[in-house]
């Protein structure tokens, strides 16, 4: 039934959730003394507007007009709202407005009532429970890494166009809860495609490939472009400068290749090794977000692969070698991130 509204002043037309009423008769069949008696007002105000729901098919705002806030809309309406929250935070609220026959502000005010907000949907690799267990082991295992003493190294692509975004309904705080997160899986995206490596204070040239027309990476490709002639470079650069630095690449199979495995090893190149989805446990893939929105941020926006590879590389100048130490820098945090998530999803 519906809760009573406050008698003494006399509701109005304005007070009621023309929502309610198309309910009460349609779903609850209810009659418009029924339905007057419980909301406390006239009954021929409630059966007016039965009559002009029924002749017109138009059960929303009374003549009075809409009112901000959420100060005519029920208890009973406010709360129906918050439990299909908790079923599908993914629903839109224009949605949910059409639903109850209210305006699409009073569901964000119904939102606000109570801490929750609309969000961009905060997006994380699929982890199963192998995954999570093995960047627990990862976690455990690097207890004392030198994270400086690593070079990361991944691939990117990057488009001309924009990624879609999905909203989701939450409380501050909660953007990386994997309850509000959505799961992505990677595909083959038409892009150019980007290799680079950082360190501690080094900033490594980018790479282009594949080239256009050279199809995808390749275990071969690989060696040949980017193992042998910089990646190989850049562990001996800094060896001879003291430092030895391990290695961590993604979970390409073209990198564990038997023929990359042997100049790794003909070379002294070592790998530290990492769970199979880490994208949050490499800072290069931090580094990657900056640079492309720099990117994005360019006045004159590219319109195909060799100008965008321009910009990239235009970009990757600018960038501030203090953003690449900054993320270098917080793995130890994410390091303890893990642990304290037992190897799910964190904000990294």
């Amino acid at each position: 039934m519906y809760p009573n509204q406050n008698h003494n002043r006399g509701p109005t037309t304005s007070d009621l959730t023309c929502g309610e009423i198309k309910r009460a008769v349609q779903k609850e069949n209810l009659g418009a003394r029924a339905i007057a008696s419980d909301i406390g007002v006239p009954k021929s105000t409630v059966q007016s507007i039965i009559n002009r729901g029924k002749a017109t098919g138009n059960w929303g705002a009374l003549p009075t007009g809409p009112k901000k806030g959420t100060t005519g809309i029920s208890a009973r309406t406010k709360r129906a709202v918050l439990e299909d929250l908790k079923v599908d935070f993914n629903e839109s609220q224009r949605e949910v407005a059409n639903r109850y026959d209210i305006s699409k502000h009073s569901v964000c005010n119904i939102y606000a009532a109570c801490g929750q907000k609309s969000y961009i949907q905060a997006q994380s690799p699929y982890l199963s429970e192998g995954h999570q267990a093995d960047r627990l082991k990862w976690a455990l295992d690097n207890e004392n890494t030198d994270w400086n003493s690593i070079i990361w190294t991944d691939e990117f692509t990057m488009q001309t166009g924009t990624n879609n975004k999905q909203r989701v309904v939450r409380r501050r705080g909660q953007k990386y809860d994997p309850k509000y997160m959505k799961p992505y899986f990677r595909s083959g995206w038409k892009s150019i495609s980007v290799w680079g490596a950082i360190a501690h204070n080094y900033k490594f040239p980018l790479v282009r490939c594949p080239l256009e027309g050279e199809g995808r990476m390749t275990k071969k490709l690989y060696l040949e472009r980017i193992l042998e002639p910089h990646l190989s470079k850049h562990v001996n650069d800094l060896a001879e400068k003291g430092k030895n630095m391990l290695i961590v690449e993604d979970g390409f199979k073209g990198h564990h290749a038997d023929i990359c495995k042997a100049f790794k090893k003909a070379h002294n190149i070592n790998n530290s090794i990492h769970p199979a989805c880490y994208p949050d446990l490499n800072p290069i893939e931090n580094v990657w977000g900056q640079l492309k929105r720099m990117v994005r941020a360019r006045k004159v926006r590219a319109t195909n692969a060799d100008m965008l590879w321009k910009d990239v590389q235009d970009e990757w100048k600018k960038l501030d070698i203090n953003v690449i130490n900054r993320e270098v820098e917080s793995m130890e945090n994410r390091r303890l991130k893990i642990l304290e998530v037992k190897g799910g999803p964190t904000k990294y």
